[in-house]
């Protein structure tokens, strides 16, 4: 079960952590939803299986962070510096990263990738897009089941994509 803050609470009890454990913090499993983390210095901290959904870590240190199965619905990361997060499996729908530091970033089994807002994202390149997305398949005369990997071109048009059903389109 989730324990739910209220700003202040989360206000402080970042300050405090990051106070006594200026290397690691850990809040794992918390729920942080619509919270004002704009600011927050969470480098290397473990937010795994946390809800950030609806928050705002504008300008926040997320440097190796582990934000693993979270859910980041509508969560806001403009300016952020995440680079060298874990991400995997974590809910992005309508996540917005604008402009945000996101290099060397694992997105393995990201879910809802195509309504996140990336523009003027730093440090994705094609093999992070490369990297296994289990993304839905919305594209006629696409493939039967759901694309397990699409390439994107930096101008963001979709060029290729393959799916669980052995085919390889190409546009």
């Amino acid at each position: 079960m989730h324990k739910v803050f209220d700003k202040a609470q989360a206000d402080q009890m970042l300050r405090t952590t990051k106070e006594l454990f200026p290397e690691k913090v850990r809040l794992s499993g918390a729920n942080l939803h619509n919270m004002d983390l704009r600011g927050a210095n969470l480098e290397k901290a473990n937010l795994s299986q946390s809800d950030f959904s609806h928050s705002d870590l504008s300008y926040s240190n997320l440097k190796k962070a582990k934000l693993i199965g979270c859910n980041l619905t509508e969560a806001k990361f403009i300016h952020a510096n995440a680079s060298k997060a874990q991400f995997r499996e974590a809910n992005i729908k309508e996540a917005d990263f604008r402009n945000c530091q996101l290099y060397a970033c694992d997105f393995r089994g990201m879910l809802n990738t195509s309504t996140a807002n990336l523009s003027g994202a730093e440090g994705i390149d094609e093999r992070h897009i490369l990297q296994k997305l289990i993304i839905p398949v919305i594209q006629k005369g696409g493939h039967c089941r759901r694309v397990e990997i699409s390439v994107i071109s930096p101008d963001e048009v979709l060029c290729a994509s393959g799916g669980n059903d052995g085919l390889i389109f190409c546009v």
